[in-house]
């Protein structure tokens, strides 16, 4: 369809369309594929595979028992109840990757139940809850191993991500980027020199993430078209609920009168997009 069209020629440099702000061209520029697919199609190979038993076992043995999950019901307690047994482990595994052979989200991963947590514990102000959305189990699994393993192992090895990018990633702390910049700081007296900064506040950015240009991001550092299909399927026909003290409201979701963008506060996958998308900003500010 269209949606494919485009997120080809997005990727291998061939997209004729123009944006009538110029930073906006820039950005799409840096979402052209980061790797030569001839020399690493194996390793592109083992980002797109299925899941595994093994990989099953060690995600929910090592997953507290409390986090909260599941609009279905099936906690992750569930889960962890199963790893002794052999056949149960490989049902869940296989339904698991009937999702990944398929390119089509199961409908349970379509499902998302939003909660509120306090920031300030005992002080439920309005302006300070934090608004979690609490995904399936077995879906947080499949994320966490195909995009925040794989895909971002892949990636960090052959891609060359932005020094500038600090979150999401194993080895590198958010912290770093504010001490860098206290550094930076400290240096201009130093050496007499004049200097200035500008801070942007990405404001609410998980919430405005649209699923098409997540995939895009992920494919372009080499997540295979199949996943990428199952990623906007289960994003894009995504149902919400929200529970209070009062208790479940009606579902809704996105309409076209009406558009919901985000990846979910709470999805296991969320970090590697966010990081994906900062990926091609930070390149974009570079070139």
């Amino acid at each position: 369809d269209n949606r494919d069209e485009t997120a080809e020629k997005i990727l291998n440099g061939s997209l004729e369309w123009q944006h009538p702000i110029e930073e906006v061209n820039k950005w799409v520029k840096q979402l052209q594929r980061a790797y030569c697919e001839e020399d690493l199609g194996a390793e592109t190979e083992a980002i797109n595979r299925l899941t595994t038993e093994g990989e099953f076992r060690t995600y929910f043995k090592n997953k507290p028992e409390s986090t909260e999950s599941s609009p279905s019901g099936r906690h992750v307690g569930h889960y962890k109840s199963i790893l002794g047994d052999d056949d149960l482990v490989s049902l869940i595994v296989a339904m698991c990757n009937i999702g990944l052979a398929s390119g089509k989200a199961l409908n349970r991963w379509k499902t998302t139940l939003s909660i509120m947590l306090e920031k300030d514990p005992g002080r439920p102000r309005l302006d300070r809850l934090r608004i979690i959305q609490l995904f399936e189990a077995d879906y947080n699994f499949v994320l966490a191993v195909v995009f925040g393993h794989r895909l971002m192992g892949f990636a960090r090895r052959h891609c060359g991500l932005n020094e500038s990018q600090y979150g999401s990633m194993n080895g590198k702390q958010a912290q770093s980027a504010v001490f860098n910049k206290v550094l930076t700081y400290d240096y201009f007296p130093l050496v007499k020199e004049n200097g200035a900064t500008a801070e942007f506040d990405a404001a609410a950015n998980y919430d405005r993430i649209l699923p098409a240009l997540v995939v895009i991001a992920c494919r372009r550092l080499g997540l295979g078209k199949r996943i990428g299909d199952l990623l906007y399927d289960s994003l894009s026909k995504l149902k919400h609920k929200i529970r209070t003290v009062y208790g479940t409201s009606a579902e809704y979701g996105s309409t076209l009168e009406h558009l919901l963008f985000g990846t979910g506060q709470g999805s296991s996958g969320l970090p590697t997009f966010w990081a994906l998308i900062a990926e091609a900003l930070f390149n974009a500010i570079d070139a």
